[in-house]
């Protein structure tokens, strides 16, 4: 029986098994014994596993922070050929006309949260996997799927595999673009800080203060933010003109939350949606909100810090998609530009900040980037404070590793003129040597990772599986 063969024989099982993938909710929550990022993420873990079992393939469990799928036939042992998926997701963000916790199959597509990332793919590897030993298919060396646990939060599951494991010799993960990526952006998720030490009264007779900030409900480094509230203590001796600035602002709902208080009023922006990598696609809430009140705080004037705040929103955050106003308007490769995307805000005693992710160029030094925005942040009495950085990776043309991936795809899908991509996303490839990502997203399909009512086409995903036995039979052939 061919692979394709298989597949189309087994697909009804497949698509039942994923259905029960799919409704263990392996999103990140509060580690307990055996389970270090959540009971959803380790049932999730547990649940591949024995299903690898039930396809005769030796599995082995980390004590949550990552498993492992092993086809050793000659009992080789050495590094072997992996494959690395992962079985946490994200919350099912935004409004859902399926349930995203269930598999759904309407006109040719498979809805549910990671239907495409990445628990479509991981089984489809797995369905791999078995579909080459039915057709016979001894590799000559040992096949590997390595599962994380929290690739979207961190990656830590597979850090600590790796202290328990050594790597693949050569391995790829289903979790990126067709043909087979050659590179991954910078990644940068920060802070900008300003402490609040300036003493000021919630009832300033002269300036405008800002009570309480609250973001949306699916507010992310990951996404533009589309909802910002805020609560605000206004001069009554100026209340009035400030609700003729709020007329004039279509992005803006003004209401008084208390009768009792109405000098306390409270601002709605809404803005559009739109993936981090592609910022300019949406309408920023939170930016836009910030930069009414420098707007017009020549009017009815700020109090301090929130006047430098506002202005720096205004001058280096409105509309600089491209970091300009940080410095990095100018960095720009193969890859592209810097994208900047201004995801959410925190309000605390003694202490405001904006939350960003930047993406950056992979010729880009991370560390003129990191400076660059340092020094930025001081013209305006703010600090920069880095969470998570992961800096740019790329790999020739020439290894032999994006070679014999981009021939499998070529061989499967008749796009011989095909070449590898640069991503701004990130995957498994920087945590693990000798890795890139490969598939399942073809050129001109939707990307639908994160977003509500996730998807994969059936046919896409048939395709890659194809396209992954071909390529997990090249590797493995050496």
């Amino acid at each position: 029986m061919s692979i394709k063969g298989f597949l189309e024989t087994f697909w009804n099982q497949f698509l039942s098994d994923l259905d029960e993938f799919i409704s263990i909710e392996s999103i990140e929550g509060e580690p307990l014994p055996g389970a270090p990022f959540g009971p959803g993420p380790a049932a999730a873990l547990s649940w591949y596993l024995s299903r690898a079992r039930t396809f005769g393939f030796h599995t082995t469990n980390f004590d949550g922070f990552a498993g492992e799928v092993l086809w050793d036939p000659f009992e080789t042992g050495n590094a072997g050929i992996g494959v690395i998926v992962h079985v946490d997701v994200v919350p099912a963000y935004g409004t859902w006309s399926v349930p995203p916790f269930r598999l759904s199959r309407n006109e040719g597509k498979l809805f549910g949260r990671g239907a495409f990332d990445d628990k479509g793919p991981a089984l489809g590897i797995l369905y791999a996997l078995a579909a080459l030993r039915e057709e016979g298919f001894l590799p000559f060396q040992p096949i590997r799927i390595i599962l994380g646990t929290n690739e979207e939060s961190g990656m830590q599951g597979i850090a600590e595999y790796r202290r328990r494991r050594p790597d693949p010799h050569l391995s790829f993960t289903p979790d990126a673009p067709f043909p087979v990526v050659r590179g991954e952006k910078g990644i940068l998720d920060c802070e900008f800080v300003w402490e609040l030490s300036s003493p000021y009264s919630a009832e300033d007779e002269d300036s405008i203060v800002l009570l309480e900030l609250e973001n949306g409900p699916d507010a992310s480094v990951r996404s533009v933010p589309a909802f910002c509230r805020m609560l605000l203590s206004v001069p009554c001796r100026l209340l009035d003109d400030f609700r003729g600035l709020v007329a004039q602002e279509p992005m803006a709902d003004f209401t008084v939350p208390n009768e009792l208080e109405p000098c306390r009023v409270e601002l709605r922006f809404s803005g559009v949606s739109a993936p981090s990598t592609t910022p300019w696609l949406g309408v920023n809430a939170l930016v836009a909100a910030l930069s009414f009140l420098d707007r017009y705080a020549m009017r009815i004037p700020l109090a301090s810090p929130f006047d430098r705040i506002a202005a720096f929103a205004s001058a280096s955050l409105l509309e600089q998609f491209h970091g300009e106003g940080l410095g990095l308007g100018e960095l720009s490769d193969e890859s592209g530009k810097v994208s900047c995307n201004p995801g959410l805000a925190c309000l605390q005693p003694g202490r405001f900040s904006i939350v960003t992710q930047l993406r950056y160029p992979i010729s880009a030094s991370p560390d003129f980037v990191t400076g660059m925005i340092r020094r930025s942040l001081e013209k305006w009495s703010g600090r920069f404070l880095p969470l998570r950085h992961l800096p740019p990776i790329s790999f020739s043309e020439s290894l032999p590793l994006v070679g014999k991936l981009l021939a499998s795809y070529r061989s499967i899908s008749g796009d011989i003129s095909a070449r590898p991509v640069i991503m701004s996303g990130g995957t498994y490839a920087r945590a693990m040597s000798n890795c890139v990502g490969f598939g399942p997203l073809f050129p001109g399909s939707e990307l639908t990772a994160h977003k509500a009512d996730e998807y994969i086409s059936e046919a896409d995903l048939l395709s890659a599986v194809e396209i992954w036995s071909d390529a997990i039979m090249a590797l493995s052939m050496g």
